[in-house]
């Protein structure tokens, strides 16, 4: 993620840290309308391994872009950009596309191409007056951007018909005596259940187990959630994958976390952090960087803000190219994962949503891993290249093992196994191309596995937290209390199997309130409809 800087009255611009490859720079303030109250901005933005493609998968990444201001206060708050594409003047070969309540837009390709794109001169408007500016007021304000990857709409399979090759506790329709992966379409398909029937912490409730007068659930693509199995829809809101969307190329990194809590005020920082002692590791509360979290408190004042950055080469010299901006942020709680994506005004994807994702229109094979066929590599130490940096790669890689091999002890740089000119399955790459679905951390996801997951309403982020610095999005698993949600991949401790798009083994864990475990991360979503 890139953020630069303008002070409205002074037109000073700084670049800012960049990770996963994006980089916003030149921006500038254009022009200044008093009378209508409107600001036009430009700016200049690139990224690597960019594409756009009229074949399958007939899709293109993105950039999800969004901008803070901060007030007479020293506040940070979330920008309301103008809804209206007339008001955007993107540059050449390049298309925007606001959203409807104003919170940010998508920038990408208007042609057909790969490779890094760069598009300069964009520009978009800022009606300030609706985010309580008057023309005098002193204002600063940040760019912000997360590479996306456009899912289309259409049909696609969940599940397996067998719990060989490493399927467990998959999703499936019973039809009869017949056991088998269902489409996922317009029409509503009844009695879908999970594979097994024990109750655990780690499995399903009785509903979707169908045992105990339950007989599943109902999926409708474009209608959403039957939950009772009557065959009425009671949740039409629910994203079931089968509409749009967008999901973030790459896991959130260590450097878009330090950029959130550096937008924080103090006590929302202490909410998002384990310890705030300066030159400690912020997520871990330790002197010394543990499992690769190298996330430090780079200065403690006495009152305001504290100031993070990444430190993994502990030379106390924050975000340089060895100190692992890029790589997976770990040791995230549910509420901090919720609040980073109320913050970016994207929103939580469900287990279905990741199936989608990773295996998109294809037949279901039985045992796939996220990156499409049987195989992966079976070594489980290898060593790293150019560790720590925005090069960082496993030694001599096969394929991707459900991302960094157990002996390297942590998360690794996210995307690391995609290189030039390597395929599908060796950069562990979903059917659409976002990566690392199959591995580095834990994918925090809705389950449909619980009745507070299959009432998720799939409403988006609004860019603003409460004064405790905790996600206040309706419709969401709550944040204040004990919730199960749903983990799929597979982190770089622990079985390849979990890797496997349909297995479902920790689809309905329970996530204590505050708690930070070195094997948990995220991805956001953006609906696209």
């Amino acid at each position: 993620m890139k953020r630069a800087t303008l002070l409205l009255g002074l037109v000073f611009c700084l670049t800012g840290l960049y990770a996963n490859n994006v980089q916003i720079s030149s921006v500038n303030l254009v022009e200044k309308d008093t009378v209508n109250k409107v600001i036009t901005i430009a700016f200049d933005i690139t990224w690597e391994n960019s594409w756009r493609t009229s074949s399958a998968p007939y899709n293109h990444d993105a950039a999800w872009i969004f901008m803070k201001f901060k007030n007479a206060a020293g506040e940070w708050h979330h920008a309301t950009l103008s809804t209206d594409s007339l008001d955007y003047s993107p540059a050449s070969g390049t298309v925007i596309s606001p959203v409807s309540d104003g919170k940010g837009f998508f920038l990408y390709r208007s042609q057909e191409g790969n490779g890094s794109f760069v598009s300069n001169g964009n520009r978009i408007k800022w009606y300030y007056a609706s985010d309580g500016f008057g023309n005098t007021d002193p204002v600063e304000i940040k760019l912000f951007a997360i590479e996306m990857v456009y899912i289309p709409s259409g049909a696609f399979y969940v599940g397996s018909s067998s719990s060989s090759n490493g399927d467990v506790n998959f999703l499936r329709k019973i039809t009869g005596t017949d056991t088998s992966a269902f489409l996922v379409d317009t029409a509503l398909v009844d009695s879908v259940t999970s594979e097994g029937t024990g109750i655990s912490d780690s499995q399903d409730d009785d509903v979707l187990k169908g045992i105990n007068g339950y007989s599943g659930i109902g999926v409708d693509g474009d209608n959403g959630l039957d939950s009772d199995n009557d065959g009425v829809i009671d949740n039409p809101d629910f994203p079931t994958g089968y509409r749009a969307f967008y999901l973030m190329k790459y896991e959130i990194s260590q450097i878009q976390y330090v950029e959130f809590l550096n937008t924080l005020t103090r006590t929302q920082q202490i909410s998002r952090t384990a310890i705030q002692d300066s030159g400690y590791y912020a997520m871990t509360g330790d002197s010394v960087v543990v499992d690769r979290n190298g996330i430090r408190v780079a200065s403690a004042p006495a009152s305001g803000p504290f100031v993070f950055g990444c430190d993994l080469n502990r030379n106390g010299v924050m975000n340089e190219t060895s100190d692992g901006t890029a790589i997976a942020a770990n040791y995230m709680s549910w509420q901090d994962i919720a609040a980073y994506l109320d913050w970016s005004a994207l929103r939580p994807y469900t287990e279905l949503e990741f199936e989608k994702a990773a295996r998109g229109p294809e037949t279901p094979l039985t045992g796939a891993f996220v990156w499409g066929d049987l195989s992966a590599e079976t070594e489980n130490y290898k060593g790293l290249d150019n560790a720590g940096t925005e090069s960082e790669i496993v030694s001599n890689p096969l394929a991707n093992v459900h991302a960094s091999p157990q002996g390297v002890g942590g998360p690794i740089r996210v995307g690391s196994f995609a290189q030039s000119g390597t395929s599908r399955s060796q950069a562990g790459a979903g059917y659409y191309g976002n990566l690392d679905l199959g591995g580095n951390l834990w994918e925090i996801v809705i389950s449909i596995g619980n009745s507070v997951g299959r009432g998720f309403t799939g409403s988006h982020g609004d860019g603003e937290l409460d004064a405790n610095g905790d996600a206040n999005v309706s419709g969401w698993p709550p944040v204040n209390t004990t919730v199960k949600l749903g983990k799929r991949g597979a982190p770089y401790v622990g079985s390849t199997n979990e890797a496997k798009i349909a297995n479902r083994n920790y689809s309905n864990r329970s996530f204590y309130q505050g708690q930070r475990r070195y094997f948990d991360g995220c991805r956001g979503a953006h609906s696209a409809y």
